[in-house]
């Protein structure tokens, strides 16, 4: 469930009406290693990316509200873009109404949540975005395969997009780390290189997010739970381990584990030696209640015998 308000604006490359959607939150039901944050319904970074119905213009409420566009910007657009932005499914633009535009009208018209992410980083030149922003932007559309309606398309459909959208993100965000320093940032780049099956790139960035915890001296990044997790990540990498995991799945599990693990071996011994002796115990009874059957049907033989 997500909460969000909605305001009219105009396109500002083709000056269509079309409302936006400013999202307020959500709530969370869990997380998966690569961060993204699963949540029931609608997710928010669904709501968040906006496309326009006529001219395709794809971006965030920002890309909308606060960009600069001149001129030779609206022609670029027309000229190197637009016809790039197409969709199969989406309708032509003498199907697009110029008037009373509805938040689910403007949905109906526009492609997939994941294609919107797509499209908005193809504009990434013309809007001069910087490449965390670009990585970002296809991380999400990466993220929108989990989710319906892009969760529902074909298997290999959503493989080869899947593929691509993560190869994508791994690159322009691996950019940004040259100027980015952001630990998260890369713990992220090493969890994404790990799904992507580089191995050693991903053990590689994970050896460094540890080190710099390693050197915070006891701060809170050290004692983060995206800590703990590299630490089991790091050992997904190391054994070639490609499978999608959640924070869930890497703490709890791994930390009932190890706790069952962590028991000395001396009281591990103890516990195994009483349950042998249980067991003996057991048999004992059971070989004692034998004997004393056995007795008493010999007993009755003898008095039958008797009052022959």
């Amino acid at each position: 469930m997500i909460v969000w308000s909605t305001i009219e604006v105009s396109c500002p490359m083709c000056a269509q009406r079309l409302p936006l959607r400013c999202v307020g939150g959500g709530v969370a039901k869990g997380q998966d290693s690569d961060l993204f944050v699963r949540m029931s319904g609608e997710h928010v970074i669904q709501a968040e990316i906006h496309c326009c119905p006529k001219c395709h213009f794809a971006g965030l409420a920002r890309d909308f509200l606060d960009r600069q566009i001149s001129e030779p910007m609206v022609e670029r657009f027309f000229h190197e873009y637009a016809e790039r932005l197409h969709d199969e499914d989406a309708p032509e633009d003498d199907e697009v109404e110029e008037e009373e535009l509805e938040v689910d009208d403007v949905d109906e018209c526009s492609p997939l949540p994941h294609t919107r992410y797509a499209w908005s980083a193809v504009l990434a030149p013309l809007l001069g975005l910087t490449p965390k922003e670009i990585g970002l932007r296809m991380l999400r559309a990466y993220w929108c395969l989990r989710i319906e309606p892009s969760a529902a398309l074909p298997r290999n459909d959503r493989s080869a997009l899947r593929t691509l959208y993560l190869r994508q993100a791994i690159a322009f965000l691996r950019k940004s780390l040259r100027q980015e320093k952001d630990p998260n940032l890369v713990y992220l780049v090493a969890e994404l290189c790990r799904r992507n099956g580089s191995f050693v790139r991903s053990e590689n960035y994970f050896d460094r997010f540890l080190t710099r915890c390693a050197s915070a001296n006891g701060s809170r990044l050290e004692e983060s739970y995206l800590h703990r997790a590299a630490q089991r990540l790091v050992a997904a990498a190391r054994a070639h381990d490609a499978s999608e995991k959640t924070m869930e799945e890497l703490l709890y599990e791994a930390d009932e584990s190890s706790e069952k693990n962590a028991q000395p071996k001396s009281a591990r011994g103890e516990s195994k030696r009483g349950e042998s002796k249980r067991g003996e115990s057991k048999r004992g009874e059971s070989k004692r209640g034998e004997s004393k059957r056995g007795e008493s049907k010999r007993g009755e033989s003898k008095r039958g015998e008797s009052k022959r």
